[in-house]
């Protein structure tokens, strides 16, 4: 059974950011929008934020893929101790 882990602090400022960049880019481009119509400008503003929210999810995937991996290799080292335990134990007799 998998465990629960808890999000670290890289993870929670990520969240914070990334909740702040969504609202924050949605209200600015809405009123560039708004004011100027759809112009070029506006385009090239949704395109680089939405290339912000693709970065930050990256980020945040890579987040946690490094602390599976932490997790995996602990477990490796774990089962590596046993088998040399077993082997060593096995040469002896």
């Amino acid at each position: 059974m998998a465990k629960i882990r808890n999000p670290n602090f890289f993870e929670t400022i990520v969240l914070i950011m990334g909740l702040i960049l969504i609202l924050l880019g949605y209200t600015f481009i809405y009123r560039q929008i708004a004011i100027t119509g759809m112009t070029w400008d506006a385009v090239q503003a949704i395109f680089l934020w939405m290339i912000l929210l693709a970065l930050l999810i990256i980020m945040s995937v890579n987040e946690n893929v490094k602390e599976e991996l932490r997790e995996l290799i602990e477990i490796h080292i774990t089962e590596t101790k046993m088998l040399r335990q077993t082997l060593e134990k096995k040469f002896k007799k």
